[in-house]
């Protein structure tokens, strides 16, 4: 369990230090948004897909993707409340260390790749596989911790364009 432990811890981190950080400070978009938009952007996507291919609805993927759209995409705001508090009373993120959080983890990856392999052959194995890698996405990012809320450098350059240049002193 040590070198799942610190695999998902670096994977966290690296995510952390590497992705989420920094386009949090360029555009001010949390971890939790960037989950929400990774997330819906792969769910549409596949329910584009099912619209294009001509495949029937049926009730097993309407179920499956209303659960992934509401936990991922709706949920992402409660998630983000969350992590201010902890952070803001100095608290280290649950997800990120938790047992239950890397035996999950774990656990979709593992269905992630097997899915992935019945993909070709079933499709089912594609409705699976895309909702696996969706909840995949949502929780390592939801694992990285946030930065304190400050404006992004994206927003200070548009304030700048709406500036009024200084008055220049008469001498």
């Amino acid at each position: 369990m040590s070198f799942f432990r610190t695999a998902d811890t670096s994977l966290i981190e690296l995510l952390e230090r590497h992705l989420c950080h920094p386009l949090q400070r360029l555009i001010g978009m949390t971890n939790f948004r960037l989950a929400q938009v990774a997330t819906g952007t792969i769910l549409a996507t596949e329910v584009l897909a099912d619209v294009l291919r001509g495949k029937p609805p049926d009730t097993l993927s309407q179920v499956f993707y209303a659960y992934l759209f509401y936990y991922t995409v709706l949920g992402y705001k409660r998630a983000e409340r969350d992590a201010f508090r902890r952070l803001e009373n100095g608290l280290a993120n649950p997800e990120k260390n938790g047992v239950m959080a890397l035996t999950f983890r774990i656990l979709v990856i593992c269905v992630t790749i097997v899915l992935g392999l019945i993909m070709p052959v079933s499709n089912i194995g594609l409705m699976w596989s895309i909702g696996a890698l969706a909840m995949t996405f949502w929780f390592y990012l939801t694992a990285c911790d946030p930065l304190p809320p400050t404006k992004s450098k994206f927003r200070v350059w548009l304030e700048s364009l709406g500036q009024k240049p200084s008055p220049v002193g008469n001498k």
